[in-house]
């Protein structure tokens, strides 16, 4: 069953990453084509925009990948502790830079490189420090809700403090895609915990009451949703490498704080522990960083490919300049 968990898991994040390079070229693309030729491209997402986007075939191509990710990372769940299959989700870090790579026909910068193996081996590194955490227990329904209440009251905080970033000339550009990635990740990372939950009920392994049955059921699409919005807003704001290398480094560290404050799931930290903890983190956050201030440029599709850019100018990025970015885009 370990076996299987694991070939489902790698098989999720690989459809993760080309999914999120889809999406986001489809977000790029539909922001460009709201803007008039006189003023820059915003970058963020509106409402009302949302028709557009769905009707881009790579958006709907993204979604199907999505949604086939989803299956195949919630059957990993089923079959294997969060613990194992959850940091597998950081291969889609490298696979969203070949398929942006692939998509562009140029090599990513080294640096670019550099900061998505950091970002592995970080998340990689913490995920080990903490993988002897012992089975939980049953969590209660009072838990539960301050779970799911934090968590959704973190998304819009998020929101807000974006969004007031973004109009802002203060906080550097790369802040905000992060910061929404954060959100979508929190969403989607309780989302999977809920998941890994529901299956346990299914197979015995813990035994839920009726009503914390149906709070999870009811919480789920909340989640889903709250996260799948905050990470196309990201992908309007920033490079997809960046929005899948944050969500990479969130999701263990939303599944350590679920286990250990639901689920009593604390790992032995000890002091060498804890020592290497903090050094992958900020090796991964260093690369995070790194991914984040690298924008990718948006390039036309090949024909067929979905509608075609209105402008050829780039994204308004407020006082950075985006030094990999193609001369005529500069």
């Amino acid at each position: 069953m370990t076996v299987i968990a694991v070939v489902l898991a790698v098989t999720a994040a690989i459809t993760f990453g080309v999914a999120a390079v889809s999406q986001h070229r489809a977000v790029r693309t539909t922001l460009e084509s709201a803007a008039e030729d006189a003023t820059p491209v915003r970058r963020r997402l509106a409402v009302g925009q949302l028709g557009t986007l769905v009707a881009d075939p790579r958006w709907r191509r993204g979604f199907v990948l999505m949604t086939l990710g989803t299956g195949c990372h919630v059957l990993a769940l089923s079959l294997a502790p969060i613990s194992l299959t959850q940091p597998i989700n950081v291969l889609a870090v490298p696979t969203t830079i070949i398929a942006t790579a692939v998509l562009a026909h140029r090599r990513p910068p080294r640096s670019v490189i550099a900061a998505a193996a950091a970002v592995v081996l970080g998340v990689g590194a913490f995920v080990f420090a903490v993988s002897d955490a012992p089975a939980g227990t049953t969590p209660t329904p009072d838990l539960l809700i301050i779970v799911a209440a934090t968590v959704l009251t973190a998304t819009v905080l998020l929101h807000l403090v974006a969004r007031r970033l973004a109009g802002g000339r203060a906080a550097p550009h790369w802040l905000t895609p992060v910061l929404l990635s954060v959100a979508g990740a929190a969403n989607f990372g309780t989302a999977s915990s809920t998941f890994r939950l529901l299956a346990q009920d299914l197979m015995a392994t813990h035994d839920l009451s009726r009503g914390t049955l149906v709070g999870l059921v009811c919480f789920v699409p909340l989640a889903l949703a709250a996260g799948a919005w905050s990470i196309q807003q990201a992908y309007a704001a920033g490079a997809a490498s960046a929005v899948t290398a944050t969500s990479a480094l969130t999701d263990p560290v939303v599944a350590l704080v679920i286990g250990m404050a639901v689920l009593a799931e604390t790992p032995q930290l000890t002091p060498v522990r804890v020592v290497i903890m903090i050094i992958a983190a900020t090796a991964a956050g260093a690369g995070v960083i790194r991914l984040a201030r690298h924008d990718d440029a948006v390039d036309p599709g090949p024909a067929g490919d979905g509608p075609a850019r209105s402008s050829s100018r780039p994204l308004a990025v407020p006082h950075t300049r985006n030094h990999h970015a193609h001369p005529a885009r500069r």
